[in-house]
């Protein structure tokens, strides 16, 4: 999605970051996580980077970078 699509979308986070339970802002439209969900994440290395991917894309939408601090942990500025 570009810039304009996220700020049309009032449901883009819980698209690109759903969570195990029911939006209470958006419903039942919103996609619902589950357990086999989790497990594919933590052993494809593919969905990993398409989730950072989204994190950046939300980061860059609302101004902001991921960098590394002096000691090498990520930090958002």
């Amino acid at each position: 999605m570009n810039a304009r699509d996220l700020e049309d979308e009032h449901d883009y986070i819980q698209t690109l970051f759903p969570i195990p339970e029911t939006s209470m802002i958006v419903g039942r439209s919103a996609p619902i996580i589950d357990e086999e969900v989790f497990k594919a994440f933590r052993s494809r290395p593919e969905l990993q980077s398409r989730l950072k991917d989204a994190f950046n894309r939300i980061l860059w939408f609302y101004g902001l970078v991921l960098e590394k601090d002096i000691e090498g942990d990520h930090v958002v500025s």
